[in-house]
Protein backbone atom coordinates (compact mmCIF):
# COMPACT_ATOMS: atom_id res chain seq x y z
CA UNK A 1 0.00 0.00 0.00
CA UNK A 2 3.03 2.69 0.57
CA UNK A 3 3.65 2.50 -2.93
CA UNK A 4 0.07 4.23 -3.66
CA UNK A 5 -0.34 6.56 -0.57
CA UNK A 6 1.32 9.00 1.34
CA UNK A 7 1.25 8.78 5.05
CA UNK A 8 0.20 12.42 7.01
CA UNK A 9 2.41 13.57 9.83
CA UNK A 10 -0.27 14.64 12.53
CA UNK A 11 1.87 17.82 14.66
CA UNK A 12 -0.15 19.73 17.57
CA UNK A 13 -1.22 22.17 14.69
CA UNK A 14 -3.48 19.37 13.25
CA UNK A 15 -4.57 17.85 16.71
CA UNK A 16 -5.92 21.50 17.48
CA UNK A 17 -7.59 22.26 14.36
CA UNK A 18 -9.21 18.73 14.53
CA UNK A 19 -10.93 20.17 17.67
CA UNK A 20 -12.13 23.25 16.30
CA UNK A 21 -14.17 21.23 13.16
CA UNK A 22 -16.54 20.32 15.27
CA UNK A 23 -16.60 16.82 14.72
CA UNK A 24 -17.94 14.62 17.61
CA UNK A 25 -15.37 12.10 16.82
CA UNK A 26 -11.60 13.16 17.77
CA UNK A 27 -10.47 10.70 15.51
CA UNK A 28 -12.81 11.47 12.69
CA UNK A 29 -11.79 15.07 12.68
CA UNK A 30 -7.84 14.16 12.89
CA UNK A 31 -8.84 12.41 9.72
CA UNK A 32 -10.27 15.96 8.30
CA UNK A 33 -7.61 18.04 9.54
CA UNK A 34 -4.60 15.99 8.08
CA UNK A 35 -6.98 15.38 5.04
CA UNK A 36 -7.45 19.64 4.74
CA UNK A 37 -3.57 19.69 5.66
CA UNK A 38 -2.32 17.50 2.73
CA UNK A 39 -4.98 18.82 0.20
CA UNK A 40 -6.55 15.75 0.04
CA UNK A 41 -9.46 15.00 -2.56
CA UNK A 42 -11.75 13.14 -1.27
CA UNK A 43 -11.75 11.50 2.51
CA UNK A 44 -12.99 7.39 1.87
CA UNK A 45 -15.12 6.51 4.67
CA UNK A 46 -17.83 3.91 5.43
CA UNK A 47 -19.34 6.42 7.45
CA UNK A 48 -20.06 9.52 5.67
CA UNK A 49 -22.66 10.95 8.02
CA UNK A 50 -19.07 11.49 10.45
CA UNK A 51 -18.07 13.86 8.12
CA UNK A 52 -20.53 15.66 7.76
CA UNK A 53 -18.34 19.24 8.68
CA UNK A 54 -15.20 17.84 7.14
CA UNK A 55 -13.74 20.77 4.58
CA UNK A 56 -12.79 17.60 2.38
CA UNK A 57 -15.48 15.57 1.20
CA UNK A 58 -16.25 12.03 1.96
CA UNK A 59 -17.46 9.68 -0.14
CA UNK A 60 -18.01 5.57 0.21
CA UNK A 61 -15.70 3.38 -1.28
CA UNK A 62 -18.31 2.82 -3.90
CA UNK A 63 -18.53 6.43 -5.00
CA UNK A 64 -14.71 6.64 -4.78
CA UNK A 65 -14.48 3.66 -7.03
CA UNK A 66 -17.36 4.77 -10.16
CA UNK A 67 -15.63 8.04 -9.92
CA UNK A 68 -12.39 6.64 -10.63
CA UNK A 69 -12.99 4.60 -12.79
CA UNK A 70 -14.82 7.11 -15.26
CA UNK A 71 -12.07 9.02 -15.34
Amino acid sequence: MLTHFDIAAADKNSFIRARKMGISDFEDGVVASLSELTNCDFIITRNISDFKKSPIKALTPEEFLNIYNNT
